[in-house]
């Protein structure tokens, strides 16, 4: 049988290594210049690849860097995506409460409704509950507003959920996204022994950048807490085997301050790799106000990623590593909701309140409703164009990766370019990939 490589495969020359990265499989492997395989990938030498062992074949087989040469990987591509939007894990992110603590100055959120009501919490169980066999399993995500305002919905919703999967034998998991003010380690471990294993926390700088633009709802700063509750909770035993993902918003500002920053986080959590890092900049998003954040938007996500690179502070960044897999927007997956904070249940959490979005309801009364037909709109996710086909990153956006985009705007948007998947693969390269990032 004959082989060739896949149009998925693409590869980097970093220190005289190259990196292949393939977007079907999602795998990364480094291959040195004395490797066999080198010269094979860098002049794409078809001959010589049929060449290989067995062994070697299946190697290359196993990753998608090689695929039998008769096999049309276009057609492939629309299996991969059936499988992957009919995938029967529930997942639901949650709003316990849509009112936040915090005004930061480039958020979205309208803070329109208050706590989910206790007959909307208990409709909610009772559908998992009726419903679990259906299920390969449930994965809460908590969100808000602030979460930590409802840490009552979060308690009485996990514990039942959790309860429910495990005498049906079904995989439980959940994750929080919250500005931390509120995670004092009491609180923190009561998240913990609920199955909250993954917390999603923003820090967008030193002190004074941070206090600059995430506030209170009274205008005072939130480092100082924030940064107490990251160290208390640092302080806890391995045993505790959670992951907190520090995510930095990166702006016009802060990137003055970045190198000081970058020391800051080396000095309290490099040791610790249960916390992992994120960089973004500043983005524009549905109902952001434009004005406030015009003077604080850092356009070139290239800057700053050089600047994380050169920098001698070496923090955990395998968080990027999930950039790398099949990058299939969350609302577009048949069993992923949104439950709003007033019961309504939507596809995609940032054009709440949006008619188009909203794709059921859990009623007080004990009823659950989901408009099947209006979910329909959200299913059909691929539209690739012929520029697609020809991009071996189709996979991680597939022609435009936000469903939304084409929903609310009628466009297609690919905002997944080569740059920045080299810039990821720098990143994960330089910071820790010559330990994670595998030889072939």
């Amino acid at each position: 049988m004959r082989y060739k490589f896949s149009k998925f495969n693409t590869t980097y020359e970093i220190d005289q290594n190259i990196l292949i990265y393939n977007s079907y499989s999602g795998e990364i492997s480094k291959i040195t210049k004395n490797n066999k395989f080198y010269d094979i990938f860098v002049n794409r030498d078809i001959d010589k690849l049929q060449e290989l062992s067995q062994i070697e074949i299946e190697k290359l087989k196993e990753k998608r860097y090689i695929v039998n040469s008769e096999e049309n990987e276009n057609a492939a591509i629309k299996l991969h995506i059936n499988d992957l939007i009919m995938d029967n894990k529930l997942v639901f992110t949650i709003l316990t409460t849509e009112q936040c603590n915090f005004r930061c100055k480039y958020c979205y959120e309208k803070f329109k409704h208050g706590q989910l009501s206790d007959g909307v919490i208990d409709t909610f169980i009772r559908f998992i509950k009726e419903n679990i066999d259906k299920y390969s399993g449930v994965h809460l995500r908590w969100f808000g507003g602030e979460p930590l305002l409802g840490i009552n919905v979060i308690k009485k919703i996990s514990k039942a959920i959790k309860e429910i999967c495990e005498k049906n034998n079904k995989i439980f998991s959940s994750e929080i996204l919250t500005n931390a003010y509120l995670l004092n380690t009491s609180t923190f471990r009561e998240l913990y022994d609920l199955g909250i294993t993954q917390f999603k926390i923003t820090v967008d700088g030193p002190k004074e950048v941070h206090d600059s633009l995430r506030v209170l709802a009274n205008g005072q700063g939130t480092f100082d807490v924030i940064f107490k509750n990251l160290i208390n909770i640092s302080k806890l035993s391995k045993n505790y085997g959670f992951r907190i993902i520090l995510r930095s918003n990166i702006s016009k500002k802060s990137q003055e301050f970045l190198d000081r920053y970058l020391e800051l986080l080396y000095n309290n959590f490099s040791k610790d790799n249960r916390f992992t890092f994120k960089f973004k900049t500043v983005d524009l998003l549905e109902g952001t106000n434009e004005k406030n954040v015009q003077d604080i938007i850092l356009y070139s996500e290239e800057e700053l990623f050089d600047k994380l690179i050169e920098s001698k502070y070496k923090l955990n960044y395998d968080i990027y590593f999930e950039h790398l897999k099949t990058g299939l927007c969350r609302a577009s997956k048949r069993n992923n909701f949104v439950l709003g904070a007033d019961g309504s249940i939507y596809k995609c959490l940032v054009y709440l309140g949006r008619n188009e979005n909203k794709v059921g309801k859990v009623y007080e009364n004990g009823e659950f409703y989901i408009d099947e037909s209006k979910l329909a709109l959200w299913l059909n996710n691929y539209s690739a164009t012929e520029k697609c086909n020809d991009c071996p990153n189709s996979m991680r956006c597939f022609g435009g990766k936000c469903v939304a985009n084409r929903i609310f705007h009628h466009k297609l948007k690919c905002k997944f370019n080569n740059k920045h998947l080299e810039n990821v693969m720098k990143i994960l390269y330089n910071n820790n990939g010559n330990i994670k990032i595998k030889e072939i």
